[in-house]
């Protein structure tokens, strides 16, 4: 993340994460279905906290209110895709007997979606959480 310089720039920032976040759970909600509610007190802690930096424009707080928005977002979409992966070695070993070929070809989407699910401190993570659901879900 850059380094915000002004209390606007963290007010879009946060904005910004804010509407990402609820972008990617309408999306998994509209194209697979899946609702993920994080700890309630999870989003609470986030949603207070963000309210208390906007109230006392505080920069500093801002910025920790965003770095804790990308957490969130980070921690729900990988135990999504965790929760996929687990499902997914289940369906892949009823299959291995009876599709050999079947199973490969499903086994080498489900190593690729692995592998970006293992990548998470790389740039770019919340777009190869959302590819290695679209890999999963193609299993």
């Amino acid at each position: 993340m850059k380094r915000i310089q002004s209390l606007s720039e963290a007010r879009k920032a946060l904005t910004a994460a804010r509407r990402s976040y609820l972008e990617d759970m309408q999306w998994l909600r509209q194209k697979y279905g899946i609702i993920q509610e994080p700890e309630p007190y999870a989003v609470k802690t986030v949603l207070l906290a963000a309210l208390a930096a906007l109230e006392k424009n505080d920069l500093a707080d801002l910025q920790k209110t965003i770095q804790c928005f990308n957490e969130l977002h980070d921690q729900v979409l990988r135990y999504v895709v965790w929760d996929m992966l687990e499902r997914t070695k289940c369906g892949l070993k009823a299959i291995r007997q009876s599709d050999p070929k079947g199973f490969q070809k499903k086994l080498r989407l489900w190593n690729e979606a692995s592998w970006e699910k293992h990548g998470w401190r790389r740039p770019g993570t919340f777009r190869k959480y959302r590819r290695a659901i679209e890999m999963l879900a193609r299993i």
